[in-house]
């Protein structure tokens, strides 16, 4: 009887959705910067209890500015943390990349308008390769000291790697070191009286 069950659907790999997920964010980045977004900055992170991949769209410089957000807490609910909408599972990356311009303040959107530099697409295939490979970039964590590069993982295993940063840039705008959240964990001193 077991083994009827087991042919009439399949078990899904979490690790695979995760990534399959994750993945269609990154490629709906990509998609709005070559079509037409190409001051529109990627900033894909770890949350500061690591247990969850996020990523951000914001204009160049203007990292307060958050155009589009997703957190991997949500699943497949890609719009949730934005404008609470739904899209299907299996959208396409430009499905979702046209969903989150919907939503999107028109200033942010006018503000992330225009070509891509010739830096930015070469950018682009570098992380586009990594996707092929498997992995998910995160710009940093509560341990990143390196702004230069950018971890990449995979989330079925602790195998870690790195590309370079962005050619623009992303840390110019980005005070994350000082949100209370990411001092949390770090050493306390105590004095004694």
């Amino acid at each position: 009887m077991s083994s009827e069950l087991e042919e009439d659907f399949e078990i899904e790999d979490p690790a695979e959705e995760l990534f399959r997920a994750c993945e269609k964010v990154l490629r709906s980045g990509i998609w709005l910067i070559r079509n037409g977004y190409g001051r529109l900055a990627i900033l894909p992170y770890l949350s500061p209890s690591g247990c969850h991949w996020r990523c951000e769209f914001h204009p160049v410089g203007f990292r307060s500015r958050t155009m589009f957000r997703y957190t991997s807490a949500d699943g497949h609910k890609y719009l949730a943390a934005h404008c609470g909408g739904t899209l299907r599972k299996d959208a396409s990356p430009e499905k979702l990349a046209k969903a989150a311009l919907v939503g999107a303040d028109e200033d942010l959107l006018s503000a992330c308008s225009g070509e891509a530099s010739p830096e930015t697409l070469a950018w682009l295939e570098v992380l586009e390769r990594t996707l092929g490979q498997g992995f998910v970039p995160q710009a940093f964590h509560e341990y990143s000291t390196d702004p230069s590069s950018w971890d990449v993982v995979t989330p079925a295993s602790d195998f870690k790697s790195s590309i370079s940063a962005p050619p623009w840039n992303w840390e110019q705008d980005l005070s994350w070191k000082d949100l209370p959240y990411w001092g949390s964990s770090q050493k306390t001193e105590f004095k004694v009286r």
